[in-house]
Order: C-alpha cells, then structure tokens, then sequence
C-alpha cells in the first residue's frame, strides 16, 4: 500500500473519529439540557457555541493532517461519522435520555405533590394553631371579663351592705329620736298636769279662806 493511499485513509479515519467525537460532545449538551431545563435564548447561544466549535474543530483537523488543504473525503468523513454515530449510539442514548428525562419529570412531580402535600399540611398546622392562640385568647378574655364581673358583684353587694346598714342605722336613730320626742312630750304633760294640779289646790285654799 502506497504512503498516498495509506495516508488519506488515516485522514477518513480522523476524520470519522472527530466526527464521532463532535456527535458525542452534542449528546452531552442534550443530556445537559435534560438535566437543567433552560430557555430557547440559552439554547441558541449553546448550538451557536457548538457550531463553532466544530467548524474549529474540523479546520484543527485539516489544517494538523493536511496542512489546511480542503479534502472533500474529509469533510465526508466527519459527515459519516456524525451520522453513523447518530443512527447508532445517539439513537439508544436518545432512549435512555427520553426514560431519563420522564423520571425526572415523574419525580419532579411526585416532589411537587410532596411539596404541596407539606404545604397543605403546614398550612393546616398554622391554621390550628391560629385556631388554638384565638381559643386561649377568647377563654383569657372570659376569665378576665367573669373576674371583672364577679369584682363588680362584690362591689355591688358592699354598696348595698354599706347602704342596708346605714338605713338600718338610720331607721334605729330615727327610733331613737322618736322616743326622746315621746318621752319629751310625756315629761312635759306630766309638768303640765303638775302646774295644773297645783293651781287647783291653790284655788281651793283661797276658796277655803275666803269663806
């Protein structure tokens, strides 16, 4: 086999392998996205910067086996390797991806029932002890408005105590002065009657001396 020969087959043969190789980074970059899901800005800037780089990557090659002569082969080559990498490897990568990306999927779903399932019963929670703090308040309340109640009852009844005894200390010096009053009035009728009597013996007396 002639150098010629021999060399151009190591160049389809680079060439595939870069080929694969490119094929394999884009797998990469698809898993990547399957694991944090971004938008289609980010993903333009990606397939812009991959591009790119294989065109930098294609001209590396030609330029390194070559010396920057174009070989139609070559390009072919990197082609064929993309492609065969694509139909072959890609293809049960894209599968297994495809089963990757509907667990995560299934579980980020799961994790958001979880998730609300949490915030459910957190929100329960709260809302009981909100229940509880308003209960204990309102019985708090109820005590303070029975004590105040009761405080006033027993101001109540002091006052009226105090005001049933000063009736009855009343009523008892009322009594009091009632009597004296009677006894006044008795102490002056019997005075009355006294001078009465008295006038009357005097009068019998001038009566007597007259005659």
């Amino acid at each position: 086999m002639s150098m010629t020969i021999r060399y151009e087959l190591q160049l389809l043969a680079a060439s595939l392998t870069v080929g694969i190789c490119l094929m394999m980074v884009y797998d990469g970059l698809r898993l990547f996205r399957t694991l944090i899901p971004h938008g289609n800005f980010w993903t333009g800037i990606e397939d812009a910067v991959y591009w790119a780089g294989s065109s930098i990557t294609t001209f590396l090659l030609l330029f390194g086996q070559n010396d920057g002569i174009l070989r139609w082969y070559a390009i072919f080559g990197v082609l064929m390797g993309m492609l065969v990498y694509n139909l072959t490897v890609s293809r049960i990568l894209l599968r297994l991806l495809k089963k990757v990306e509907k667990y995560l999927t299934i579980r980020k779903i799961k994790r958001q029932k979880i998730r609300q399932k949490q915030l459910e019963e957190e929100e329960k929670q709260r809302l009981l002890r909100e229940q509880k703090q308003k209960e204990k308040k309102e019985q708090k309340l109820r005590l303070r408005e029975e004590k105040q109640r009761h405080r006033e009852e027993e101001q109540k009844e002091k006052r009226e105590e105090k005001q049933r005894l000063w009736q009855e200390k009343e009523a008892k010096r009322q009594i009091l002065l009632k009597e004296k009053e009677e006894q006044e009035l008795r102490r002056s009728r019997k005075a009355e009657e006294e001078r009465d009597a008295g006038k009357r013996k005097n009068e019998k007396k001038k009566e007597r001396k007259s005659e």
